[in-house]
């Protein structure tokens, strides 16, 4: 049974702090976007440039919204058609094919329903839409139908629905991935009993910034991050490829990053200074504040076919005790030095705009170590 936990969403009209401490359920992504906090994707930004972290801020007044990619829209069916089902059948509609139609006659063009109207004796003279509206007094709809009219029903439904309409490409994709997830034993448990796309709150004790991440599967135990991906050179193993992603993506900042968010949340929930907003089971929520030290799960998905489903463990350390692995420790460096960086860029630029500071950098040495392995031949 759910119970709302009864604590209202801060706005910007009834608090200071637009959004406090805290565990967010069912919040929407576009809400979620433009909280003007820190994360991890503007950690790597500014990592990358003061500038373009400025850019793409929500800090930023004149900040635009990120233009999507048909590539980040498959991504985001794929999130909701593993993680939320149900709600993915609300907002996603597939365009009919005459395959669904299995067993009935489908008048398409003018011919199919000119001959159509020829076996009842009616007039087959005018133009495409006189003789629908004819046929249709004569139509047996569970042994014809009008392919026009099918057409006109989807696209009324898409518009009165506000749906997202999925290509023929994507269903396959969709399809594919759904098959290959069939075949596998773990990892549909790892989405089983999840909350899908759940905020956390907090802010950096060492700073004081506010920082905020949504996480796309939460179990009590363990948490999980969807990822699709394609393949365009095979001179790599399948592994090294995904090896490679999660190297070059910095997932192990995001693995850093996610820790210390459990950690501290659901520590100041315990003590009663922060909160949970949203509606969430209560039970599921009382087992998952017990620890937060958390499973971390990247689940892979292939957008071609064979559509391979693969994931990987993330682990703070071996052994328990033991020292943290080098790529945790990694995704620690990455977060403080992004933060230290944000909290001087206040200092510097206030709510002016952002820019990077060094126009003119002179090559040293230690620029371009690298150079040193080239070789001429004489």
């Amino acid at each position: 049974m759910c119970e709302l936990i009864q604590e209202k969403k801060p706005t910007e009209e009834n608090s200071s702090t637009p959004y406090k401490e805290g565990l967010y359920f069912n919040m929407p992504e576009a809400e979620y976007f433009k909280i003007p906090y820190f994360s991890r994707s503007g950690a790597d930004k500014l990592l990358f440039s003061v500038e373009q972290f400025w850019e793409d801020s929500a800090m930023n007044p004149n900040c635009k919204p990120q233009k999507t990619t048909p590539a980040m829209e498959l991504g985001t069916a794929i999130h909701s058609m593993l993680l939320e089902p149900i709600k993915f059948k609300s907002l996603y509609a597939q365009p009919p094919t005459p395959s669904d139609y299995h067993g009935k006659e489908i008048l398409e063009t003018s011919k199919d329903i000119k001959a159509f109207l020829t076996l009842v004796g009616e007039n087959i003279t005018g133009k495409k839409e006189d003789l629908i509206e004819r046929a249709l007094g004569y139509l047996n709809p569970k042994t014809h139908i009008i392919w026009d009219e099918v057409i006109n029903d989807f696209n009324y439904d898409v518009e009165k629905t506000g749906k997202r309409i999925l290509s023929s490409g994507d269903v396959e994709i969709l399809e594919g991935i759904k098959t290959s997830l069939k075949r596998k034993k773990r990892i549909p448990t790892i989405l089983e009993n999840s909350m899908s796309e759940v905020v956390i709150i907090w802010k950096d004790e060492e700073t004081g910034i506010m920082c905020k991440c949504m996480i796309d599967a939460v179990r009590p135990e363990a948490i999980g991050e969807v990822k699709s991906f394609s393949v365009q050179d095979y001179n790599l193993p399948l592994e090294r490829t995904m090896l490679n992603d999660i190297r070059y993506r910095k997932y192990n900042h995001q693995f850093y990053v996610y820790s210390q968010a459990l950690k501290t949340i659901i520590k100041k929930i315990n003590a009663g200074k922060a909160k949970v907003f949203g509606e969430v089971d209560n039970a599921w929520l009382k087992e998952f504040l017990k620890n937060s030290n958390k499973q971390f799960f990247i689940m892979f998905f292939r957008t071609q076919a064979p559509y391979q489903c693969k994931t990987y463990e993330l682990e703070k350390s071996c052994v328990p005790d033991a020292t943290s692995n080098a790529y945790f420790e990694q995704g620690e460096l990455l977060w403080r030095t992004a933060i230290t960086k944000l909290q001087a860029c206040y200092e510097r630029f206030g709510t002016s705009r952002w820019i990077d500071e060094d126009e003119v950098t002179i090559l040293a040495d230690e620029h371009i170590p690298n150079i040193i392995y080239q070789t001429v031949d004489i």
